[in-house]
């Protein structure tokens, strides 16, 4: 990528990262994404994993009424689409092209390609945003010829994982923001930890789940009734940064449990901070009553979170082959067949 190209997504960041509502985040993301990588129009595609339900929005929104036209021709083949199989099958989020996986006589004779033509697209660039046992969230760039580049699919690959942050942080915030409005006594009686902090991390209110969580991952902040650990501070700083890097949650893990932190803005320079705590080896060994020896159970697990069979494998200290092996195995004994049913099957063991 170019210069300029850094230079332009960086200007998008901010107004990404300010987003607050989920609902408006398909539009304003759209908008940005068609500004960055010029294009025909941008689809947001919603697929349900457990009803196979589409929900999509457009930009501009003036290419709806084209697009649910012929929805119907498409969306009952969505599980088939190459860029979409690759996902299910594979765990790759990242940017590609149909014709990473299909030659232009294959697609050609595809539902998909046959309905679009009729609208006049004939090349798209999509890539996963979101990935849960809920929820799959695809981003379609789509223009009349095939002219998606190298360097359009690099630009997609450098900016998804700020789109995903974005989108990760919406929602936290609109979880968050109901939250906040409920009485403090509501608060209080959450399972789930919430404080209040300001910008400077000081804590201004904080509910007793809260308290022990920050008690126990960190054991020697002494001062943290008063203010968050340095640890959290920090991170909060770089939440507030002009060009922040893609908002992870904030991940800390003692004696096999795993404290996942989010942070949300509020007004006046306020944030709600939600604490979410797991227990990565109780859940692989929870996940050994499939049948599975115990390194089987850490694969399904990581599957289960989203990750690719490279991601696992530096997780594990294996290599993506072994992973793949592994899931073979997994895939036989559990009696499923893709990456997404297993991470089904994973959830209903272990849903938290």
């Amino acid at each position: 990528m170019k210069a300029e190209d850094y230079r332009a997504i960086h200007a998008e960041l901010p107004e990404l990262y300010r987003l607050r509502d989920a609902a408006a985040l398909p539009g304003v993301m759209l908008e940005a994404i068609r500004r960055l990588i010029p294009c025909l129009f941008c689809t947001y595609n919603h697929v349900s994993q457990r009803t196979g339900a589409l929900v999509a929005a457009y930009h501009p929104a003036d290419w709806q009424p084209r697009m649910e036209a012929i929805m119907p021709r498409m969306a009952p083949h969505i599980g088939s689409h190459p860029v979409y199989r690759n996902v299910y099958d594979n765990g790759d989020s990242s940017p590609h092209f149909v014709s990473d996986f299909a030659s232009e006589e294959e697609w050609s004779i595809t539902p998909f390609a046959s309905a679009l033509e009729t609208i006049g697209v004939r090349d798209s660039l999509i890539f996963c945003l979101h990935t849960s046992h809920q929820d799959l969230i695809f981003i379609a760039l789509n223009r009349g010829e095939r002219s998606f580049s190298e360097d359009d699919r690099e630009m997609a690959a450098y900016l998804r994982p700020h789109l995903t942050a974005a989108f990760e942080n919406a929602a936290a915030f609109t979880e968050a923001q109901a939250l906040a409005l409920l009485s403090a006594r509501a608060i209080e009686q959450s399972s789930q930890g919430v404080a209040l902090v300001d910008r400077h991390g000081n804590i201004l209110h904080i509910n007793a789940p809260g308290s022990d969580l920050l008690r126990r991952f960190f054991p020697h902040g002494s001062s943290w009734k008063a203010i968050l650990p340095d640890l959290l501070k920090t991170w909060l700083e770089r939440q507030m940064a002009p060009t922040p890097a893609p908002a992870e949650p904030l991940l800390v893990e003692t004696d096999g449990a795993r404290l996942s932190i989010r942070s949300a803005t509020l007004a006046n320079d306020r944030f709600v901070i939600l604490f979410q705590e797991s227990d990565p080896r109780g859940n692989a060994r929870r996940l050994q009553s499939l049948g599975l020896s115990s390194r089987e159970a850490e694969v399904l697990l990581w599957v289960s979170e989203g990750k690719s069979n490279d991601e696992i494998g530096t997780i594990l200290g294996i290599s993506p082959r072994t992973v793949a092996k592994h899931l073979e195995l997994i895939f036989r004994k559990i009696k499923v067949e893709t990456r997404v049913a297993a991470a089904l099957r994973a959830k209903e063991v272990c849903p938290g």
